[in-house]
């Protein structure tokens, strides 16, 4: 450990002697957790993907560890529900049965409409126009009359 954590632990074993495993946790939990009285579920129910779905999914799971009791379908609906159209809608179609799928899902499609906007931004390729042919056939020089 090292900075508030150290010194936190250092108070507390100063204070009260070396702590069982669970009193470490509660403790750890007390001081640098989330608040005692903080909506997890609802936390996690209102977020929304607002950069890359990798971010999207870290902070998703991070809260998910916090919340007890959700089904898999729920996480997948919670997490489906998150993301931003059009993914949304091509994660949805998919009907993925884990929250694994459901994310790995997001990443693809998430790649997929980053290839699709680089090929949008490359400028068209252009065809040179063919030179028009001329009305008279052109003889070479070779074969044109000379006077004798």
């Amino acid at each position: 450990m090292e900075g508030p954590a150290q010194q936190w632990y250092y108070r507390l074993e100063r204070n009260q002697g070396v702590p069982t495993w669970q009193q470490f946790v509660d403790g750890v939990n007390r001081c640098f957790g989330p608040p005692v009285r903080s909506n997890l579920l609802g936390e996690l129910t209102h977020l929304r993907r607002t950069g890359t779905v990798a971010a999207y999914q870290d902070t998703f799971l991070q809260l998910l560890a916090r919340c007890d009791d959700i089904t898999e379908r729920q996480q997948v609906d919670i997490f489906t529900a998150g993301l931003r159209n059009p993914l949304r809608i091509d994660v949805e179609m998919q009907r993925p049965t884990t929250l694994e799928d459901a994310m790995g899902l997001a990443r693809a499609f998430e790649r997929r409409l980053q290839i699709d906007d680089d090929d949008d931004v490359r400028p068209p390729v252009r065809v040179p126009p063919r030179s028009a042919p001329s009305s008279s056939p052109r003889m070479p020089s070779a074969m044109t009359a000379r006077p004798i």
